[in-house]
Protein backbone atom coordinates (compact mmCIF):
# COMPACT_ATOMS: atom_id res chain seq x y z
CA UNK A 1 0.00 0.00 0.00
CA UNK A 2 1.45 3.33 -1.09
CA UNK A 3 1.88 6.05 1.57
CA UNK A 4 1.31 9.57 0.22
CA UNK A 5 2.05 12.51 2.50
CA UNK A 6 -0.82 15.01 2.15
CA UNK A 7 0.69 18.43 1.43
CA UNK A 8 3.79 16.91 2.98
CA UNK A 9 3.02 15.97 6.56
CA UNK A 10 0.18 18.43 7.08
CA UNK A 11 -0.58 17.10 10.56
CA UNK A 12 2.99 17.68 11.72
CA UNK A 13 3.96 20.96 10.03
CA UNK A 14 2.50 23.89 8.08
CA UNK A 15 1.04 22.44 4.89
CA UNK A 16 2.84 22.66 1.55
CA UNK A 17 6.06 24.00 3.10
CA UNK A 18 9.60 22.69 2.89
CA UNK A 19 9.40 21.77 6.58
CA UNK A 20 6.26 19.74 5.90
CA UNK A 21 7.84 17.91 2.96
CA UNK A 22 10.97 17.11 4.97
CA UNK A 23 8.77 15.69 7.75
CA UNK A 24 7.04 13.42 5.22
CA UNK A 25 10.39 12.32 3.80
CA UNK A 26 11.66 11.59 7.33
CA UNK A 27 8.56 9.43 7.84
CA UNK A 28 9.55 7.41 4.74
CA UNK A 29 6.49 8.43 2.73
CA UNK A 30 6.54 6.89 -0.74
CA UNK A 31 5.15 10.08 -2.26
CA UNK A 32 4.69 13.67 -1.18
CA UNK A 33 1.50 15.27 -2.50
CA UNK A 34 1.32 18.99 -3.20
CA UNK A 35 -0.66 21.62 -5.10
CA UNK A 36 0.54 23.95 -7.85
CA UNK A 37 -0.71 27.49 -8.39
CA UNK A 38 0.86 30.34 -10.37
CA UNK A 39 2.29 33.59 -9.05
CA UNK A 40 1.68 36.91 -10.80
CA UNK A 41 5.03 36.54 -12.58
CA UNK A 42 4.16 33.00 -13.71
CA UNK A 43 6.25 30.98 -11.29
CA UNK A 44 4.72 27.65 -10.17
CA UNK A 45 4.31 27.89 -6.40
CA UNK A 46 3.12 25.29 -3.93
CA UNK A 47 -0.12 26.24 -2.20
CA UNK A 48 -3.53 24.57 -2.07
CA UNK A 49 -5.90 27.52 -2.17
CA UNK A 50 -6.28 30.12 -4.90
CA UNK A 51 -5.79 32.76 -2.17
CA UNK A 52 -3.21 33.20 0.58
CA UNK A 53 -5.89 34.04 3.16
CA UNK A 54 -6.07 30.72 5.02
CA UNK A 55 -2.39 29.86 5.27
CA UNK A 56 -0.73 33.27 5.73
CA UNK A 57 -1.50 36.63 7.41
CA UNK A 58 -1.88 38.23 3.97
CA UNK A 59 -5.02 38.45 1.86
CA UNK A 60 -5.78 38.06 -1.83
CA UNK A 61 -5.24 35.81 -4.80
CA UNK A 62 -1.96 33.96 -5.18
CA UNK A 63 -1.95 35.14 -8.78
CA UNK A 64 -2.06 38.78 -7.69
CA UNK A 65 1.37 38.56 -6.03
CA UNK A 66 4.83 38.15 -7.53
CA UNK A 67 7.05 35.38 -6.21
CA UNK A 68 9.09 37.94 -4.29
CA UNK A 69 5.96 39.28 -2.63
CA UNK A 70 4.72 35.78 -1.79
CA UNK A 71 8.10 34.95 -0.28
CA UNK A 72 7.70 37.87 2.13
CA UNK A 73 4.69 36.22 3.81
CA UNK A 74 4.86 33.80 6.74
CA UNK A 75 3.13 30.52 5.88
CA UNK A 76 3.51 29.13 9.40
CA UNK A 77 6.32 29.21 11.97
CA UNK A 78 8.43 31.27 9.63
CA UNK A 79 8.05 28.98 6.62
CA UNK A 80 7.97 30.58 3.17
CA UNK A 81 5.94 29.50 0.17
CA UNK A 82 8.08 27.11 -1.92
CA UNK A 83 8.37 26.97 -5.67
CA UNK A 84 7.89 23.77 -7.66
CA UNK A 85 11.62 23.68 -8.36
CA UNK A 86 12.45 24.00 -4.65
CA UNK A 87 10.17 21.12 -3.71
CA UNK A 88 11.55 18.93 -6.46
CA UNK A 89 15.06 19.62 -5.17
CA UNK A 90 14.03 18.51 -1.67
CA UNK A 91 12.30 15.34 -2.91
CA UNK A 92 15.02 14.29 -5.34
CA UNK A 93 16.38 10.79 -4.55
CA UNK A 94 14.22 10.68 -1.40
CA UNK A 95 10.64 10.09 -2.55
CA UNK A 96 8.25 10.28 -5.48
CA UNK A 97 5.92 13.21 -6.12
CA UNK A 98 2.15 13.47 -6.55
CA UNK A 99 1.60 16.85 -8.22
CA UNK A 100 -1.95 18.19 -8.12
CA UNK A 101 -2.66 20.81 -10.77
CA UNK A 102 -4.82 23.54 -9.26
CA UNK A 103 -4.36 26.15 -11.98
CA UNK A 104 -4.48 24.69 -15.50
CA UNK A 105 -2.38 27.64 -16.69
CA UNK A 106 0.52 26.09 -14.75
CA UNK A 107 0.34 22.86 -16.76
CA UNK A 108 3.01 23.66 -19.33
CA UNK A 109 5.43 24.73 -16.59
CA UNK A 110 4.80 21.47 -14.73
CA UNK A 111 5.48 19.54 -17.94
CA UNK A 112 8.70 21.50 -18.41
CA UNK A 113 9.82 20.70 -14.85
CA UNK A 114 9.03 17.00 -15.17
CA UNK A 115 10.90 16.75 -18.46
CA UNK A 116 13.89 18.57 -16.98
CA UNK A 117 14.02 16.22 -13.99
CA UNK A 118 13.81 13.07 -16.11
CA UNK A 119 16.49 14.40 -18.46
CA UNK A 120 18.80 14.95 -15.48
CA UNK A 121 18.85 11.20 -14.84
CA UNK A 122 17.89 11.61 -11.17
CA UNK A 123 14.21 10.84 -11.85
CA UNK A 124 12.28 8.32 -13.94
CA UNK A 125 8.78 8.43 -15.37
CA UNK A 126 7.63 6.24 -12.47
CA UNK A 127 8.56 8.91 -9.93
CA UNK A 128 5.62 11.14 -10.91
CA UNK A 129 1.84 11.09 -10.49
CA UNK A 130 -0.14 14.02 -11.88
CA UNK A 131 -3.59 14.66 -10.37
CA UNK A 132 -6.48 16.96 -11.21
CA UNK A 133 -10.17 17.44 -10.36
CA UNK A 134 -11.74 16.92 -13.77
CA UNK A 135 -10.24 15.74 -17.03
CA UNK A 136 -9.14 18.67 -19.20
CA UNK A 137 -5.70 19.15 -17.67
CA UNK A 138 -5.07 15.40 -17.62
CA UNK A 139 -5.98 14.95 -21.29
CA UNK A 140 -3.61 17.77 -22.22
CA UNK A 141 -0.89 16.40 -19.97
CA UNK A 142 -1.20 12.88 -21.43
CA UNK A 143 -0.84 14.32 -24.91
CA UNK A 144 2.44 15.93 -23.88
CA UNK A 145 3.79 13.16 -21.64
CA UNK A 146 1.85 9.93 -22.28
CA UNK A 147 4.17 7.74 -20.18
CA UNK A 148 3.63 9.65 -16.92
CA UNK A 149 0.92 8.27 -14.62
CA UNK A 150 -2.13 10.43 -13.99
CA UNK A 151 -5.07 10.40 -11.57
CA UNK A 152 -8.60 11.76 -11.74
CA UNK A 153 -9.65 13.20 -8.38
CA UNK A 154 -13.28 12.72 -7.42
CA UNK A 155 -15.60 13.67 -4.56
CA UNK A 156 -18.80 12.36 -6.16
CA UNK A 157 -20.08 9.82 -8.70
CA UNK A 158 -17.15 7.49 -7.98
CA UNK A 159 -18.06 4.72 -10.45
CA UNK A 160 -18.52 7.19 -13.30
CA UNK A 161 -15.26 8.89 -12.29
CA UNK A 162 -13.49 5.52 -12.43
CA UNK A 163 -14.80 4.85 -15.94
CA UNK A 164 -13.83 8.33 -17.09
CA UNK A 165 -10.36 7.91 -15.59
CA UNK A 166 -9.79 4.72 -17.58
CA UNK A 167 -11.28 6.24 -20.72
CA UNK A 168 -8.70 9.04 -20.74
CA UNK A 169 -5.81 6.73 -19.90
CA UNK A 170 -5.34 7.38 -16.19
CA UNK A 171 -3.68 4.85 -13.92
CA UNK A 172 -5.34 6.00 -10.69
CA UNK A 173 -8.59 7.28 -9.25
CA UNK A 174 -8.16 9.56 -6.25
CA UNK A 175 -11.28 9.34 -4.10
CA UNK A 176 -12.47 10.99 -0.89
CA UNK A 177 -12.56 8.57 2.02
CA UNK A 178 -16.32 8.91 2.50
CA UNK A 179 -16.96 7.86 -1.11
CA UNK A 180 -14.71 4.79 -1.15
CA UNK A 181 -16.29 1.35 -0.80
CA UNK A 182 -15.16 -2.23 -1.24
CA UNK A 183 -17.33 -2.43 -4.34
CA UNK A 184 -15.60 0.58 -5.88
CA UNK A 185 -12.18 -0.94 -5.18
CA UNK A 186 -13.18 -4.23 -6.82
CA UNK A 187 -14.75 -2.44 -9.79
CA UNK A 188 -11.73 -0.18 -10.29
CA UNK A 189 -9.31 -3.09 -10.15
CA UNK A 190 -11.42 -5.02 -12.64
CA UNK A 191 -11.11 -2.20 -15.18
CA UNK A 192 -7.38 -1.84 -14.55
CA UNK A 193 -7.47 1.22 -12.30
CA UNK A 194 -5.75 1.71 -8.95
CA UNK A 195 -7.26 3.71 -6.09
CA UNK A 196 -5.76 6.30 -3.75
CA UNK A 197 -7.95 7.48 -0.85
CA UNK A 198 -7.78 10.82 0.99
CA UNK A 199 -7.59 11.97 3.80
CA UNK A 200 -6.94 8.97 6.05
CA UNK A 201 -5.50 9.77 9.48
CA UNK A 202 -7.10 7.39 11.99
CA UNK A 203 -5.57 3.95 12.71
CA UNK A 204 -8.96 2.25 12.42
CA UNK A 205 -9.53 3.83 9.02
CA UNK A 206 -6.05 2.94 7.84
CA UNK A 207 -6.76 -0.68 8.78
CA UNK A 208 -10.18 -0.63 7.12
CA UNK A 209 -8.89 0.70 3.81
CA UNK A 210 -5.90 -1.63 3.86
CA UNK A 211 -8.24 -4.61 4.30
CA UNK A 212 -10.42 -3.18 1.53
CA UNK A 213 -7.46 -3.45 -0.83
CA UNK A 214 -6.93 0.18 -1.78
CA UNK A 215 -3.61 0.89 -3.46
CA UNK A 216 -2.62 4.08 -1.69
CA UNK A 217 -3.55 6.25 1.28
CA UNK A 218 -3.14 10.02 1.35
CA UNK A 219 -2.76 11.27 4.90
CA UNK A 220 -1.74 14.22 7.05
CA UNK A 221 0.32 11.85 9.23
CA UNK A 222 2.36 9.69 6.83
CA UNK A 223 4.24 8.18 9.77
CA UNK A 224 0.98 6.61 10.97
CA UNK A 225 0.33 5.08 7.56
CA UNK A 226 3.87 3.71 7.40
CA UNK A 227 3.31 2.02 10.78
CA UNK A 228 0.80 -0.24 9.02
CA UNK A 229 3.20 -1.43 6.31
Amino acid sequence: MICIGHRGAKGRAPENTIFSFKEAIAAKADFIEFDVQLSKDNVPVIIHDATVDRTSPAKGLVSSYTLSELKSFDFGIGEKIPTLTEVMDVAERHCKVNIEIKNIDALDLVVKEVKKRIASGAWTKNDFLISYFGVKALIIFKMKMPKIKTSVLSERLPYISALVARLIGCSFLGIEDKKCSRGLVVFSHLIGLKINVWTVDEPAEITRFKEMGVDGLIGDFPDLIKDFD
